[in-house]
């Protein structure tokens, strides 16, 4: 079961793909600078077969909240992930 989702953090949200697949352990996917969620659209086969799949887009990226300055850290991003 795919669940697409905003989810509320300081200053916006993050939009979240989460794949429920039945499995014990779940694997948090993280794309880099430039890229989006989508990004693991080709892995999420392989790595269904074992895990619960959680993608999201980061603050700036896809469809998740953009800031007016264009400005984003690091520290942000690991917060988010809390």
């Amino acid at each position: 079961m795919e669940i697409l989702e905003n989810l509320k953090v300081p200053g916006g949200s993050l939009r979240v793909k989460i794949q429920k697949n039945d499995k014990p352990e779940t694997i948090i996917m993280i794309h880099g600078f430039m890229d989006t969620k989508e990004t693991f659209f080709r892995l999420e086969p392989f790595f269904k077969k074992k895990f619960d799949i959680i993608s999201y887009d980061l603050r700036g990226h896809g469809d998740s909240t953009w800031n007016e300055s264009g400005q984003y850290f690091y520290q942000e991003a690991m917060i988010d992930l809390q």
